[in-house]
């Protein structure tokens, strides 16, 4: 009952809306203590505020339960169906997402620079499986130097992450 829709979007949407630079949009979550959390049509939109530059239409973790008593979250899948990435590149030669490096790099510029500290995740975590399910990347060059372009795919992989992964490597 802690993991309410509105909870959740409160904690997902501010901090990636101030890390991107971009709305942020989610549309229902459902969260399950026996079979995961799911959450659709998540979307980045484009500077504009209105066109989407990602989306997906779900994204589900499923979980097992008992490995948690023993400070591990074991994730069996991580799901993504239907993302697409609009990448897109303007007559000045600007891509789309030249905003979301410029907006990292302002962010790091005004953190500590000579601090540096390990990130570790607090409890075990394995990932048996990530699938990506019909992802679809689209291209468009309004400078027509380079094709356009329109890729499908489907992947699968699997993650192990011990206690004390080092994010800062990453």
């Amino acid at each position: 009952s802690y993991l309410t829709e509105a909870r959740i979007k409160a904690m997902v949407i501010p901090p990636a809306e101030k890390a991107l630079a971009r709305k942020v949009t989610i549309g229902n979550i459902g969260v399950s203590l026996f079979s995961g959390i799911s959450i659709s049509d998540f979307a980045i939109k484009e500077q504009d505020g209105k066109t989407d530059f990602v989306h997906c239409r779900a994204f589900k973790i499923s979980y097992d339960l008992m490995p948690l008593l023993h400070k591990k979250f074991s994730v069996s899948e991580i799901l993504l169906d239907s993302p697409t990435i609009r990448l897109r590149r303007d007559k000045a030669g600007k891509f789309n997402f030249d905003s979301l490096s410029k907006g990292a790099a302002a962010k790091k510029s005004g953190a500590d620079k000579g601090k540096s500290a390990a990130i570790t995740l607090p409890i075990a975590l394995s990932v048996e499986q990530i699938r990506i399910k019909n992802a679809k990347i689209s291209f468009r060059d309004a400078k027509n130097e380079l094709p356009d372009a329109d890729i499908s795919a489907d992947l699968k992989l699997k993650v192990r992450m011990g206690r004390d992964l080092d994010l800062t490597k990453l």
